[in-house]
Order: structure tokens, then sequence, then C-alpha cells
């Protein structure tokens, strides 16, 4: 596998629960503390360039909700008439093949790579070795074989007929429900598109693709509110990174209209971004590691002893994988000591921002010492020891 799912933090983001939370098992648990690293600029903009912030820039690949990218899509390959499947973790074993376009006949295939078995970028833009974490979202059945189960949303907008949701067979994101002179891509969401703006306002518009997902798609009971985790099947890629945090955004604020898992506390609020391997498996590619604090509590401190048991199981993966190595001596170096804590804070809207802290925790086996900056005499730390 070359990709595997990342997410990008920023506080242009406002929805709780920036990162995927696990559980000793890989399941989503909101109550956990959530470990990971923090690449450094030098690998971000291998990765993606350094023109991320342009509003022109089209050459990345970005889901603005959980997307199994790397695990349960298929990767369109449009000139041989099929898509490649390596489908992970399905209702089913099995699952590496090719499914046709033309009767969605699956073929049973080793050769199959999946979509993580390509390198990160726009199809579109870098050709046919690009593409890794694109394309439609997929499943096993009982015989093992791969099936395309992308949720569609086809309805009438803006006078066209049969307007979808993703716009072609790689199931990226439809940009039609933004392609206006009134559509500010620059506009933080929140001011609606739907003619209830104040005379003059201005807006990103992706509201509409909620909108259009609601009105003319299926939920597991038939309609909406539905289960959260159908965002994931209904879920398309687009190229800008900043399209993605409109889109995320809007997700938060609509919460309401599509899912029936509207607490901040239990909320999936983090996107899916692939990212290559080979850079994110390279410890001298890692700025830090990092733990988020889950959303309500206010330090790793009070967290359950149960959590607190599991950020062990967690970090015990980091060191036996060479990621993690405790101490005061590490530091500096990496593989290394350092880390930092996020900690997500709501505003009076109810919408919610990052912050980077560190404090003193024990945790049993591990512990997180903080030592405080001192002007002129200590430039302060923050590492894992051994207890």
């Amino acid at each position: 596998m070359k990709v595997k799912p990342g997410s990008l933090i920023v506080n242009d983001i406002f929805a709780p629960n920036p990162v995927y939370p696990a559980d000793s098992q890989g399941n989503i648990n909101t109550n956990a503390a959530a470990l990971g690293v923090i690449l450094d600029d030098a690998a971000f903009n291998t990765l993606f360039g350094m023109n991320t912030k342009d509003y022109d820039y089209d050459v990345g690949v970005f889901y603005p909700a959980d997307a199994n990218s790397a695990d349960l899509r298929c990767r369109n390959e449009e000139d041989q008439g099929r898509y490649d499947c390596r489908i992970v973790g399905g209702d089913y074993p099995g699952g590496r093949g090719f499914i046709a376009h033309s009767d969605s006949a699956w073929t049973q295939s080793d050769d199959a790579e999946g979509s993580g078995g390509f390198e990160i970028g726009n199809p579109f833009k870098d050709g046919a070795f690009s593409g890794g974490g694109t394309g439609c979202h997929a499943n096993t059945n009982a015989n093992g074989d791969g099936f395309i189960n992308q949720l569609n949303a086809k309805g009438t907008f803006a006078g066209q007929a049969n307007v979808n949701i993703a716009e072609n067979r790689d199931c990226q994101c439809n940009t039609v429900f933004v392609g206006y002179p009134d559509c500010k891509p620059w506009v933080h969401s929140g001011t609606p598109s739907d003619g209830t703006a104040a005379a003059g306002a201005e807006y990103n518009c992706w509201d509409r693709w909620i909108d259009h997902w609601v009105q003319y798609g299926t939920g597991d009971t038939g309609g909406f509110p539905t289960n959260i985790n159908l965002r994931d099947v209904a879920g398309c890629w687009m190229t800008n990174m900043r399209d993605m945090i409109n889109l995320q955004n809007w997700f938060w604020l609509k919460r309401f209209d599509y899912s029936t898992t509207t607490d901040a506390h239990e909320y999936w609020g983090w996107n899916e971004i692939p990212v290559t391997s080979a850079i994110t498996d390279d410890s001298n590619n890692h700025e830090t590691l990092a733990i988020v604090v889950p959303q309500g509590q206010g330090s790793l401190n009070d967290i359950s002893h149960f959590e607190k048991d599991a950020l062990v199981g967690q970090m015990d993966w980091y060191y036996n994988a060479g990621y993690l190595v405790p101490g005061l001596d590490n530091i500096k170096n990496r593989p290394g000591s350092y880390i930092v804590m996020i900690k997500q804070i709501a505003d009076g809207n109810g919408n919610y921002g990052q912050y980077f802290f560190c404090q003193n925790v024990d945790l049993g086996k591990y512990k997180v010492v903080f030592n405080q900056m001192v002007d002129g005499a200590d430039p302060g730390s923050c590492y894992v020891d051994w207890s």
C-alpha cells in the first residue's frame, strides 16, 4: 500500500474531533485520546507542494470527512474500462480484483493494486500512476466479490436534470454547485447560499452539495437524517484544500439535516487526506508526536483509567515501531521523545478550534514531562519519559 490516510488540522476548520479516535481494535471511540505524528514543513510540501492555499490549486486529493480512502475505494481506470480494487476490511474476505464499467462484473486478480496502491495526486493532472486514495466506495459480498456501493444523489439542480453529488466515475465531488460568480471560495462556511442570506452577503456555496444529497439521496432508513457512517459511502474527493475545509465545515453546520449523530462528542469531525506511506513512515519527517485530548475533556488527567491504558497501548505501538524513544536526552532526535497535546475549545457559537499545550501526565508505564519556558533561561520542553 503506497497510501495511508492522514488529516489536516487547522483552525479554519471548526468541527470537533479533528482526527480519527481509535480504540485498541481500531474502531471509532470518541472517548479515546488519539496519538499520531505531525509532519514537518518539508514533508508537507513534498506531499502537496508549496501553493496549497491558492484558490486555483488542483493537484491534491482531499476528502472533507471520513472516507475509507485507502481501504474501501476502487481506483477508476477509465482507459481500461474498469475499477481497480483491493478492498480491505469489507463485510467479507477477499476483494482483490477488477470491476467492469460495462456490467459491474467482478474478476478476481492478484494484479489489482486498489486505490491505495497508486501514488497520491489528482489523476487528471498527474496521469495514470497517480490517483492514490481516489475512486468510488466499495465492499465485498458473501462470495468475496467486490462491488461499488457508492451512494448517489441524482436530481435537478439549477434547471439541469440528473445532477449527482459525484461528477464522474472517479467519484470526484461535483463542482457544479459552486460554479457560479456569486460563490466565493475564500468565504468561511456559515452564510447559506439558499436565498436566505442577507443582501450583499458572500458565501462559498458548498452547502448546496449537502442540500442536494439530502433532497435526492437515500439513507439506511430510506431518508434523512441517517447514520453518519453513510457519509463515508457518499463521500467524494476534492482537488483543493480550501474546498475541503468549506464542505467539512458545512457538514458540521448542517449535521441536523443529514445525520442522527449531532452531539459534538460523538460527531465524526475529521477530514481524510491520502498521504504517501514512504514519507509518513520516515521518522525524519516527523515534527513531533501529538496527542489529541477527547472532546469535552480539558486534560489528559481527566480521561478514564481505561482510556489511559488505551493510550499506553498506542504509545507501545509507536515505541515498538521505532517512532518513540523516551527520555530527556532524545528530545531533539528523530525519532525521539518530543510530544505536544491538542485540546478542543468551543467558541460562543458551538464551533471548535484547536489549542496546542503541554502538561505533566503520569500514564503508569509512560509519563509526559512538561518544563515551563522561562524567558532567557529555559526554552521549555514537553517529552515522553518512562514512569
